[in-house]
């Protein structure tokens, strides 16, 4: 995994070096280094013109003194600075002065429009120096002028630690940004790299070190392949018994594909046995899905799951590892009675999706007086309904509302989403980034929770499940559009795709 910081935290980071004898001036220089060695591995800067915009604060600074670097590796560097009445940084000033005693060109943006205009068209690539990680309030004057002037040119454009406008601990636009090819961080990554909309604007992105050499604990974290390190080797003296028992229930008429996918996914990711637990009336259509998923039809008057089926459920439930509770289940009166019920009834881990989420929402309190791990997967609408709120809320604060929620439940939080974000009850939040467009069509969802539901049943410990998960259904989705493409990509297609990721996982060093 890789640490993720927000901005205070930076704030603290760089107090620590200056309390090591690394001043700001030394930060500066490592952060420009790193930015022309990345562009160096991009392209050949010899002879290259390039412009570099600059703004007046820190990450103005940074960008003069990549100017130099640039200058002394052959480069055709010119340097456009916004012109306002904001005073330089002692570092930024340095730089500039630096600049200026070595005849560079700076041109300020209040000079005339023409000669700007050249130096754009002109310039083969963009490095972006406007804004750093310090921005809170909206784009506006001269800063936009320019900001949307980068976007325009279509020139090939390098942000230094993220893009200008983007606000570095939501991810959300300041009124207009940069929309970068390549993005290089500071240090670490901040949350605006990972979450939407500016996970979108940051291009391809490279973290350099820039001697930030204390340590400071972070919560935030990305999921990166080294998870494949948790895969547990099998033992060639080994059967079916030890890879736990996932148990599936729901669906309801017209809904029985989610139970089957989720039941399916919870195979292929490696559990020795799934049942599906369902309605009588239901059961020939799922016998017919799988021949390898059992299924317990429950025998009753209805084709709902019912507190009337209650008795008879008691017993399939007693030796299980885990539940996966919700897809295709349906929500009215008996179903959000059935599930308050079983709730209150089993004892071992619990993976509530779908419409298992919707009908917790009615007594969400539920969760607090439970003894047994709880994982919650749900997308952002119904997280909205769970938490009372509107889904633009949820989209705005997804972190805030997730964590907020795993700690007061003390639950597991997955949110799916293009950057899909988990929360654990300590209060710690894994960001997963794998996966794409085409994985946003019905049931990739239920494959997940079968996924997650068949690790923790293999008795892996419950974040490992989760975490473990997020890469396998990333991973998996990623390989499904690489044969069917984004378009006509579906859920089965991802399912397909698990035992061959796997399959690349048990030779690699993680298994």
């Amino acid at each position: 995994m890789k640490k993720i910081y927000n901005t205070k935290m930076m704030r603290e980071l760089e107090l620590k070096a200056g309390s090591l004898g690394i001043s700001p001036l030394i930060l500066m220089e490592n952060a420009s280094i790193g930015v022309v060695n990345c562009l160096k591995k991009l392209k050949d800067v010899k002879n290259k013109k390039i412009l570099v915009i600059c703004g007046r604060g820190n990450n103005g600074g940074d960008g003069m003194a990549v100017v130099r670097h640039l200058k002394n590796s052959g480069a055709v560097v010119n340097m456009v600075l916004i012109d306002d009445d904001k005073k330089f940084s002692i570092e930024t000033e340095i730089n500039f002065n630096i600049l200026k005693n070595m005849g560079i060109q700076i041109v300020l943006t209040s000079e005339r429009e023409e000669k700007i205009n050249a130096l754009f068209n002109s310039s083969e690539i963009l490095i972006d120096a406007i804004f750093g990680t310090g921005l809170t309030r909206g784009v506006e004057g001269v800063y936009r002028e320019y900001i949307e002037k980068i976007n325009k040119s279509g020139k090939f454009t390098v942000s230094i630690d993220i893009p200008s406008g983007i606000n570095s601990d939501t991810g959300e636009i300041m009124g207009c940004a940069v929309k970068s090819n390549f993005t290089v961080a500071l240090g670490y990554l901040k949350l605006g790299h990972i979450l939407f909309p500016g996970r979108e604007y940051c291009g391809n992105i490279e973290v350099v070190d820039i001697s930030l050499s204390c340590s400071l604990e972070t919560n935030y974290f990305l999921i990166d392949n080294e998870e494949i390190r948790i895969l547990k080797k099998r033992s060639p003296n080994t059967h079916k018994g030890i890879y736990g028992h996932m148990v599936v229930i729901g669906g309801s008429r017209g809904k029985t594909g989610a139970v089957a996918m989720a039941a399916k996914a919870g195979l292929r990711a490696g559990a020795g046995l799934v049942t599906i637990v369902c309605p009588e009336e239901l059961n020939n259509i799922l016998e017919t899905l799988s021949l390898e998923v059992m299924t317990y039809p429950l025998k009753g008057s209805t084709d709902i799951l019912d507190v009337e089926y209650f008795d008879e459920i008691e017993g399939i439930l007693l030796d299980k590892e885990c539940i996966v509770l919700g897809p295709g289940m349906g929500q009215n009166e008996r179903t959000v009675n059935f599930f308050q019920k079983l709730l209150r009834t089993v004892n071992c881990p619990v993976v509530i999706d779908a419409d298992g989420i919707n009908c917790l929402s009615v007594n969400r309190d539920i969760l607090k007086n439970l003894k047994y791990p709880v994982v919650l997967t749900p997308h952002p609408g119904e997280m909205a309904r769970l938490v009372g709120e509107n889904i633009s809320s949820i989209l705005n604060k997804p972190v805030d509302y997730v964590l907020k929620f795993a700690g007061e439940y003390n639950c597991h939080v997955v949110l799916k989403g293009a950057t899909t974000i988990y929360a654990d009850p300590s209060g710690n939040v894994y960001f997963s980034t794998y996966g794409n467009p085409g994985m946003a069509t019905a049931g990739t969802g239920d494959v997940l929770s079968g996924i997650i539901g068949s690790f923790i049943s293999q008795r892996y410990k419950i974040g490992e499940a989760i975490r473990l998960s997020l890469l396998l259904h990333g991973m998996a989705g990623d390989l499904a559009k690489d044969e069917v493409g984004e378009y006509g990509l579906n859920a089965t297609d991802i399912i397909k795709s698990l035992p061959l990721v796997l399959k690349k996982w048990e030779v690699s060093d993680g298994c």
